[in-house]
């Protein structure tokens, strides 16, 4: 499966501390519209790094959905 810029939303939400928000948003949910595939991180400091690594796992994922799919 290909990942094209407009079938991808991407969510950003603050880090909570003891139900407190603080800062910027920092963790990332990025959705595969087509499959309705989904990652959430939300490990690293910075957003860009979270945004980084979840376009890495979400790759990883549709490669495994897709040959999963294709075996069936």
């Amino acid at each position: 499966m290909s990942m094209k810029p407009e079938d991808l939303q991407f969510d950003a939400w603050p880090k909570r501390l003891k139900g407190m928000i603080f800062g910027m948003p920092k963790g990332v949910q990025v959705t595969h519209l087509p499959s309705g595939l989904f990652v959430c991180v939300d490990c690293h400091r910075h957003q860009i790094d979270n945004k980084k690594e979840a376009m890495q796992k979400l790759e990883a994922l549709l490669a495994e959905y897709g040959h999963l799919k294709s075996e069936i």
